[in-house]
């Protein structure tokens, strides 16, 4: 059985809509996703970075409403703001621990037996400490007002 990192999370976070969109194969019309919206915009970010560009804060921003432009009848403005202080973070944070881009978007496959499991690795970066580590980005609309900033998580640190 052959499954992608996608249909994994899928039949996690709700086994009736694993089954209607990749057993059944009925149409779903999904809405916008915050979080899909903001990881676009952040591989933009980490594309520039990747190429030795750092890009600027209003090209981010013009990112971001390019983004978000097909979805405006389903966007506020508080969403925005929200968005705009992620942006704002991430390029404080990359800023100031002097990144450097490895890797990102890096496809994977382990097989089990029978199953296979396939997906695509996050950014892999340098930073000030000379360990490379792989970032998980979670653009979260479930945070608490309090913390509205970027949260970077780093899942595992490892040597090349």
């Amino acid at each position: 059985m052959d499954l992608t990192e996608q249909q994994l999370f899928d039949y996690v976070n709700c086994s009736v809509l694993y089954d209607i969109k990749y057993n059944k194969e009925l149409p779903l019309e999904e809405s916008v996703k915050f979080q899909d919206v903001m990881r676009r915009v952040s591989r933009f970010f980490f594309l520039k970075l990747s190429i030795g560009e750092v890009p600027t804060l209003a090209e981010l921003k013009r990112k971001l409403d390019i983004a978000f432009k097909p979805y405006a009848q389903q966007i506020d403005d508080k969403t925005l703001i929200k968005a705009t202080r992620y942006l704002v973070s991430m390029y404080e944070w990359a800023k100031e621990e002097q990144i450097t881009v490895l890797d990102f978007d890096s496809p994977y496959a382990i097989t089990s037996g029978v199953h296979k499991l396939t997906g695509t690795l996050g950014t892999i970066i340098a930073g000030k400490n000379n360990k490379d580590e792989l970032l998980v980005l979670n653009f979260s609309d479930k945070l608490p007002q309090e913390e509205q900033i970027l949260d970077l998580q780093v899942q595992a640190t490892f040597k090349v």
